[in-house]
């Protein structure tokens, strides 16, 4: 169980908002996809202790700040509904790693470039092990203002490959 201050933590990520279906336990070995859950700037702190950073508004980064990504399983198939937190398999046991590496793909700053590929990770969250955490760095030339961001993952262990588009605004 989460103790208050991991709870202020969850609070803080915007991990606890929102109301869900529930379904059944997850079973060993089934397939799961990621959901991304917020994408912030981090204003203070690190990732080595990340119950002391402070946070951006979600989908607010800047360039010369690093980029926390705060991400959950769900089911891999869309007629499945949400898994309760405390069915949740530890992200070890799904993965069969400590992390994944995620791809981000960022909008050139010029429009005639192709998009920017970079790679950051995922990580088992320091609450209780059965969210992730993690970075990516931000492009020199991306694009400014609102952009799209396609981030995409591969398979590893029950996480079957996908990708996702995000809506960020980059700041200066």
């Amino acid at each position: 169980m989460c103790g208050m201050k991991h709870l202020r933590y969850l609070l803080a990520c915007g991990l606890l908002s929102g109301a869900v279906a529930v379904a059944s336990a997850q079973e060993p070995g089934e397939a799961v996809s990621l959901r991304i859950d917020g994408v912030h700037e981090i204003l203070k702190g690190s990732l080595a202790n990340p119950f002391g950073i402070g946070l951006s508004p979600n989908g607010t980064i800047a360039l010369d700040k690093p980029v926390y990504v705060v991400a959950a399983f769900r089911p891999a198939t869309n007629d499945k509904k949400a898994i309760k937190d405390r069915d949740r398999r530890k992200v070890r046991e799904v993965l069969d790693a400590d992390r994944v590496v995620i791809d981000v793909l960022f909008p050139h700053l010029d429009p005639a470039q192709k998009p920017i590929a970079v790679q950051g990770w995922l990580r088992p969250d320091f609450c209780c092990g059965k969210g992730l955490d993690g970075t990516f760095p931000i492009p020199e030339k991306a694009r400014r203002g609102e952009v799209t961001l396609r981030v995409s993952w591969p398979t590893s262990g029950s996480l079957k490959s996908g990708s996702t588009l995000l809506d960020v605004v980059i700041g200066p």
